[in-house]
């Protein structure tokens, strides 16, 4: 009879199942301590995520919005006029529904505020779901946050990765908080070791000094007819999703189109069917609505680096203003 032996061939094991786990458990290892690294950042925008999740602020105003937030409301100024603590939670190029992700995020972690200031742009009812995130990175580590995960999988399917596998969105992503080439991952290294890049945010304002650039020129050129910006119901619902959220935890919420420079006003082709929109949720909800559009302030070009954006000289005029009225509605308040 025929001696039939199995022979095992460990080399081929080893290669074949012990190397791949090796490799899994490497990447697993790598991608742990780059998380705490991420989540231990307290500077810049990573910083403002880490200070929400972390339970950190509960101020009693809190400034809203993307980079027109983040670069107009002086938080140290409506701070120090209103004797209310206040943070700017503001970001570079978000839109209404990651606004309204971070807003819940904020509320998970932290009491609620008496005011939320929620500062509108001409477009904040046109930005697309789309794939297209402005600065992607900055999310990876708080994909355990359900309503910022939900709002980036409902624009694309690999943020389900992302969340899975974290590894693969730091090494893909660029760093939000330097330009060129930097990577997350390194931004993930330097924040494990405590390296983090300085702090240039003021309770998450970032002041810009600068003066009146020629952008604005350009941006004449590029829409020598105009622009119009869509009304999206997607975009609708969901900043009506923010006023319902206000509504329910008695937040008093506030709309503000901080300053615009005058000529660049004229080139929104629908402006009026925007505003009017505007003005129509405001009534609905019964809150505040604080047009800057026909002030002083969005007439002098020296207020402004851009049609859109405020120097910090500018913001300070603004925000003492934006304080003033904070007041008035503060004393007008039934006391509890």
């Amino acid at each position: 009879m025929p001696n039939h032996h199995i022979r095992l061939d460990i080399p081929s094991l080893v290669k074949f199942f012990v190397f791949p786990l090796l490799l899994v458990l490497c990447i697993w290892i790598v991608q742990w301590f780059w998380l705490i690294g991420l989540r231990k950042y307290r500077t810049l925008d990573l910083g403002t995520f880490s200070k929400v999740v972390s339970g950190a602020l509960n101020v009693d105003i809190l400034l809203h919005g993307s980079s027109r937030a983040q670069h107009h409301f002086d938080a140290r100024v409506i701070s120090r006029l209103t004797s209310k603590s206040t943070y700017n939670l503001g970001l570079d190029g978000t839109a209404i529904d990651l606004q309204a992700a971070l807003f819940s995020t904020y509320l998970r972690h932290n009491r609620k505020p008496e005011y939320l200031v929620l500062s509108l742009d001409i477009f904040t009812l046109d930005k697309a779901f789309d794939e297209n995130i402005y600065h992607p990175g900055q999310y990876v580590a708080y994909l355990d946050q359900p309503e910022i995960f939900y709002a980036l999988k409902q624009r694309c399917a690999e943020w389900s990765l992302y969340k899975f596998c974290p590894f693969v969105g730091i090494c893909r992503f660029p760093s939000p908080l330097t330009p060129g080439n930097e990577q997350l991952r390194y931004e993930a290294t330097r924040g494990l070791f405590k390296r983090e890049l300085p702090e240039t945010l003021v309770n998450g304002f970032s002041p810009v000094h600068q003066k009146w650039t020629s952008e604005f020129n350009e941006y004449k050129k590029q829409h020598p007819n105009g622009i119009a910006y869509k009304i999206r119901p997607q975009n609708t619902a969901t900043l009506c999703s923010i006023l319902t959220q206000c509504q329910q935890l008695n937040i008093q919420c506030i709309f503000v189109y901080s300053p615009e420079y005058s000529e660049s006003q004229i080139l929104t082709i629908n402006r009026n069917e925007i505003f009017n929109y505007y003005r129509k949720l405001a009534t609905e909800f019964s809150i505040p609505f604080w047009d800057y559009s026909d002030t002083d302030m969005s007439r002098n070009k020296e207020n402004f680096y851009n049609s859109q954006h405020m120097n910090a000289e500018g913001a300070v005029r603004f925000s003492e203003d934006v304080a003033t009225r904070l007041l008035t509605i503060s004393r007008r308040k039934p006391q509890n």
